[in-house]
């Protein structure tokens, strides 16, 4: 038996409030405790994000499940509201930003694990 989950904008709310809930989290290396760090396997927030300025720092997991890593400078929460509210981008940007972690999830990013 179905049942209606919810209008649209519902679940792009629920799924916002999902990405938010990922904590930063501090990646340790050699030289001290890394920047806040945003994770998301969202790749067309992850190309917004990217549109927006933000800097891709890596990516984590198997390339069926690639999980993009962000530096989170304290605006990634206002940027992913944005994004959730058709916030603008510039197409162009937006579209080589899609094609290269497209590329990045294909081929490998430098330093994935």
């Amino acid at each position: 038996m179905w049942r209606k989950i919810g209008s649209s904008r519902q679940l792009k709310k629920a799924k916002m409030e999902k990405e938010m809930e990922i904590p930063p989290a501090n990646l340790d290396d050699k030289n001290g405790p890394a920047p806040n760090i945003f994770r998301t396997s969202d790749l067309y927030l992850s190309a917004y994000l990217r549109a927006r300025g933000i800097s891709l720092v890596g990516s984590e997991g198997p390339r069926d499940r690639v999980v993009f890593l962000f530096e989170d400078k304290g605006e990634i929460q206002k940027f992913v509201a944005d994004y959730f509210n058709n916030g603008p981008v510039g197409v162009l940007d937006f579209k080589n930003y899609v094609r290269e972690l497209k590329t990045l999830v294909h081929r490998g990013f430098p330093g994935a694990r």
